[in-house]
């Protein structure tokens, strides 16, 4: 089973807190119960989630093939035929470049032929304020309270979290369940070169290291490299949604199924000592939905700040977040947001 990839370990070094934006009844079910949704990825607001970055892979991998066509075959007359009877060396090495990555995408998310997927992503999204003034930091940023604090309702809050205490509860539950990937890390937007090659070039490397095996059909691919292709293209977001500079949590629970299919396949295989998440729809709703942290745990969620974001009852919503986490004995900083906006 997987393996947490670098970033879990690395978001505190840049960003020491996080920002989750969520409504009343959000707030109230995150404090009664310590623990957090994480919402399965065919269900968040941005509806490329997961197809973006396998275009941005498949053209960098076709760079790759290109050049891989040239060293091999040096304009072998035999090779040239080839590549114009496909269309010429671009439009081959588009399409092998994007039949690999079409490849990796089906076996993990699922599709045709693949009645088991290899991980299914679940996301908890927060706001890091990264680039922000000190305003945004203390008062909250106003797209976020108008996207996902019901203003016009019950009014919003943002709870503000201890990165590193956040980091430290997600490693637990790789060791307490089955998990395929698991991974704390900055989003990466579409468009920010740099960023994508700083993040996922060591899956670019792995899968340009196997091309002569994986071309072949010859290649067993590796579990870590579904695991890489997973947390990368699970981070990889519209530019649209640049200014919310979002950090996720992807967890994607193996289920019981997935452990039937894989017995079939290798019946030697036996189970780690470990649990099955729950998998269940949000109340109220169709969403498939997962719990984060809702294991025993001796300490809280490390919950530094509430602030209460614009509201007509604003007072009153404040007052509601003292009782609350007073109630709870938690020891959390309840502050008002003075943005003067009122969903009207």
């Amino acid at each position: 089973e997987k393996q947490m990839v670098d970033p879990v370990s690395k978001v505190h070094e840049e960003y020491p807190f996080v920002y989750h934006y969520t409504s009343r009844a959000g707030l109230e079910g995150i404090l009664s119960t310590q623990t957090l949704f994480a919402t399965h990825y065919q269900h968040l607001n941005d509806t490329s989630e997961t197809r973006l970055m396998s275009k941005a892979l498949a053209l960098n991998l076709q760079h790759f093939v290109k050049s891989w066509l040239r060293k091999r075959h040096k304009g072998e007359e035999r090779q040239v035929r080839f590549l114009a009877q496909q269309g010429g060396e671009h439009i081959f090495s588009h399409t092998e470049a994007t039949k690999i990555i079409d490849t990796f995408h089906r076996i993990a998310f699922g599709g045709e032929r693949i009645d088991q997927p290899f991980a299914e992503p679940f996301i908890t999204s927060f706001c890091t304020h990264s680039d922000d003034e000190e305003y945004e930091r203390d008062n909250g940023l106003l797209s976020q309270w108008r996207g996902y604090a019901e203003v016009r309702d019950n009014g919003g809050f943002a709870i503000v979290f201890d990165t590193k205490k956040l980091s430290d509860l997600i490693a637990r539950e790789n060791d307490i369940y089955h998990i395929s990937t698991l991974a704390f890390g900055d989003v990466i937007y579409d468009g920010d070169r740099e960023g994508f090659h700083r993040e996922f070039g060591g899956l670019l490397q792995k899968l340009e290291s196997s091309f002569d095996q994986i071309v072949s059909g010859g290649l067993n691919i590796p579990g870590d490299y579904f695991g890489d292709f997973v947390s990368g293209v699970s981070r990889f977001k519209h530019r649209a949604f640049r200014e919310e500079r979002e950090v996720r949590i992807i967890i994607c629970p193996t289920t019981l199924d997935f452990y039937k299919y894989l017995k079939e396949v290798d019946p030697t295989l036996s189970l780690p000592e470990k649990a099955f998440k729950r998998i269940f729809e949000r109340p109220g709703t169709t969403t498939p939905t997962t719990c984060l942290f809702d294991y025993e745990k001796e300490d809280k969620l490390p919950v530094v700040k509430i602030i209460v974001g614009p509201h007509r009852n604003q007072e009153g919503n404040a007052d509601f977040a003292r009782a609350l986490a007073s109630k709870l004995g938690m020891d959390a900083e309840i502050s008002v947001s003075t943005t003067p906006f009122t969903g009207r």
